[in-house]
């Protein structure tokens, strides 16, 4: 087996598995919000490695589809061996209008910012 990447389509019974709960809760947490929608691919639902990774780390932590969404962005322009995705790419890899794509990498970019500029002053 393959390693692991961000953007590996996990199925229910996979979510469930990083999340240590049950497909049917994994469903369920998307009807409430704790967990985003996930991806209809194929008549199946699928969620994004890097979600479901978010939302395990988060615990208990309530975050929005869209806070999470923003964070792991902001994570992937820190990393500078990874190249951002553009608006274009990444409306069509989250489902969402080119507008909220463009919002979200502005979001993104200040959060970064945010987290570079306190490394430097406490380093």
């Amino acid at each position: 087996m393959g390693a692991e990447h961000p953007d590996d389509l996990l199925t229910d019974r996979e979510a469930g598995d990083v999340l240590d709960v049950s497909p049917h809760t994994v469903r369920a947490h998307t009807s409430t919000g704790y967990l985003s929608p996930g991806l209809e691919l194929h008549g199946r639902r699928w969620w994004l490695r890097h979600e479901v990774d978010a939302r395990r780390t988060a615990g208990d932590q309530l975050s929005t589809p869209r806070e999470i969404a923003v964070r792991d962005l902001a994570a992937q322009l820190i990393d500078r061996d990874t190249p951002p995705p553009s608006v274009a790419e990444l409306a069509a890899r989250d489902g969402i209008s080119t507008r909220t794509a463009h919002r979200r990498i502005i979001a993104a970019r200040q959060q970064r910012d945010s987290v570079e500029n306190q490394q430097h002053h406490s380093g």
